[in-house]
């Protein structure tokens, strides 16, 4: 039996000035917190550093990943079995018609009137097709189209994200997506065509895997707690843990009382550095326990 781990960065969850040493001190923390326990335990512990999220990759069976959150007490942390995390498909559709005059739209054919039927017809998807006990989200954060008033563009483009828990519902929904800008776009002598620009799964956490993780942390005396929540929010990590019996774990990187109340992806996000300490410990101490169990 086996386990790597990877420690890796993500240059957008963080602050510039955590940048450079988010992964350093991760990994010196590992290495010493996994030093203490693996003298004797049987099995592989490798670490290394590959740049995206800071994060967790385990062969055989486990370890985990991590993300400092904001609005936490630094060093609380927190984990959940099941899906935990929503899938995410960033979708584009492209509208194409017949650009011309805004003073005679009956030569035309008009993407930007197509795109505005289209983004109404899919809205009804979640409120039709989908179970109400489900979580759906269709978010279309981007439309553009022409660059004159007086002008009908030849195309049109719609740009958005598709997430929910379930990954049958997920299919069902992308083939309806797809054939609902197909209908919608001939009917009104356009054309549509929806790409699937990137994708991942629903995160599912292994129950066995979070449990042996979990002892691991309560014998350092780390304060991760069981929660039921779910994220709607997506995580990368899910292709990995689709594949291997996986663990995930946020790690809280301070309060808005601390000066960290600036929400992810946003360029002004601050952590307090000592929540690093307890990520490599919860990182180590979790792998341990899994090799002594396994």
């Amino acid at each position: 039996a086996g386990i790597i781990c990877t420690v890796q960065i993500h240059g957008h969850h963080a602050a510039p000035i955590l940048v450079g040493s988010v992964g350093k001190q991760l990994l010196l923390g590992d290495a010493r917190v996994a030093d203490k326990h693996l003298q004797t335990a049987q099995g592989f512990f490798g670490l290394g550093h590959s740049g995206a999220h800071l994060g967790g990759v385990a062969r055989v069976s486990a370890d985990g990943q991590k993300r400092p959150g904001r609005g936490e007490v630094a060093g609380l942390g927190g984990y959940g079995t099941g899906v935990v995390s929503a899938s995410s498909d960033h979708l584009v559709i492209r509208v194409e018609g017949r650009g011309g005059h805004g003073a005679h739209p009956q030569s035309t054919v008009d993407p930007i009137n197509i795109g505005v039927h289209i983004h109404l017809a899919l809205q009804e998807l979640l409120s039709r097709e989908a179970d109400p006990a489900e979580l759906v989200v269709l978010t279309f954060g981007k439309f553009q189209g022409g660059d004159a008033a007086n002008i009908i563009p030849s195309s049109a483009v719609l740009e958005g994200t598709l997430r929910t828990f379930s990954e049958p519902l997920r299919t069902h929904l992308l083939e309806r997506i797809d054939t609902i800008c197909t209908c919608t776009a001939e009917a009104f002598r356009g054309r549509a065509q929806v790409t699937d620009l990137c994708s991942t799964c629903s995160l599912q956490i292994d129950g066995d895997t979070a449990a042996a993780v979990a002892q691991g942390w309560q014998r350092e005396g780390l304060k991760m707690l069981q929660q039921g929540e779910k994220m709607s929010g997506s995580e990368d990590f899910a292709e990995i843990a689709a594949r291997v019996p996986s663990t995930f774990f946020v790690v809280g990187g301070g309060t808005a009382q601390d000066g960290c109340g600036v929400s992810l992806h946003n360029p002004k996000i601050r952590f307090r550095e000592e929540a690093l300490i307890y990520g490599a410990a919860a990182y180590a101490s979790g792998a341990a326990m899994w090799l002594e169990l396994h």
